[in-house]
């Protein structure tokens, strides 16, 4: 009998399991939040740059 015990496996299939039972209305919702965000960061970017280079 040895005290050594077997690693236990690591947990598969859990890891975006919340998406499973999220409506599409809330995923196109935080899509559409998500890309007006990289919208404005790149506008963002954008004016600065150009305020930068003038």
């Amino acid at each position: 009998m040895s005290d050594e015990q077997a690693p236990a496996p690591p947990p598969t299939g859990r890891r975006y399991k919340e998406w499973e039972h999220s409506y599409a209305e809330e995923v196109a919702f935080s899509r559409k939040i998500f890309f007006g965000m990289m919208i404005a960061l790149a506008i963002l970017l954008g004016a600065l740059t150009y305020g930068a280079l003038r």
